[in-house]
């Protein structure tokens, strides 16, 4: 389960680097049940934050954008309250 992600991962990362203009890695894990990928990052005066699981029942994932303390847009199939701290 892990090297399709471990690709897609590193590809992602790749865009996300030359889309924004800083990016902090915050977790990339692999075992044999999930892979997790997370990115802090910013783009002008947002903050973003990125998060992707892949488990055996499917993916799940939440972006969000933030500007001084508000989420201006959030993508999520699971509320992720963490991500926002």
């Amino acid at each position: 389960m892990a090297e399709p992600t471990r690709s897609y991962f590193e590809t992602i990362s790749s865009l996300v680097q030359n889309a924004f203009d800083s990016i902090s890695l915050k977790r990339l894990d692999f075992n044999p049940h999930r892979s997790i990928w997370e990115v802090h990052g910013s783009l002008g005066e947002s903050d973003i934050r990125l998060k992707e699981i892949f488990t055996q029942s499917g993916p799940m994932y939440s972006y969000y954008v933030i500007r001084e303390d508000d989420v201006i847009a959030g993508f999520d199939n699971y509320p992720d309250t963490r991500m926002l701290n």
